[in-house]
């Protein structure tokens, strides 16, 4: 399954990876991120590995994720290597990869967020169904104009 969306902005590539390349400041752009630690690897760069906090509708959504594409610039990809729901692991969702890109576009950036995973057939199929279109549609929209906003601030 995939949901993807893009965004063009005021803003040049560097200054769109500035936004996105700290773990530090993905509470700052990522939509519904409470928190996000550092957990190994590189503070920045290929192997990174990291935890996210979120909170989705009352319950707490903790994913761990390692990059697995870091081309500077360019492209950040995220796969996540366990996620969990108040406390209890979850296995429905499979290979699950978030994919930021960025392309110089005219005098700006043309930035796009991508989710894409796997889901058997099933309780887990059916949530995805449901929750692509809608659910992480939105939160795709409301990250690219959280990036936008922190990329085109004079301080970013």
């Amino acid at each position: 399954m995939r949901v993807s969306r893009h965004r063009t902005i005021a803003a040049a590539t560097d200054q769109v990876w500035r936004v996105i390349d700290s773990v530090d400041r993905i509470p700052e752009w990522s939509s519904g991120v409470e928190s996000a630690s550092h957990l190994s690897g590189p503070e920045r760069g290929l192997g990174r590995k990291q935890r996210l906090v979120r909170i989705l509708y009352t319950h707490e959504l903790e994913v761990e994720q390692e990059v697995v594409v870091w081309e500077p610039g360019r492209i950040l990809a995220l796969g996540h290597l366990r996620e969990s729901v108040d406390g209890r692991e979850t296995s429905g969702v499979r290979n699950f990869i978030t994919t930021i890109s960025i392309t110089a576009e005219g005098g700006g950036s043309r930035v796009g967020l991508e989710y894409r995973w796997d889901a058997g057939f099933g309780i887990a199929w059916v949530q995805s169904k449901l929750m692509a279109g809608r659910v992480m549609g939105k939160e795709i929209i409301q990250t690219l104009k959280n990036i936008e906003r922190l990329a085109t601030e004079r301080d970013s």
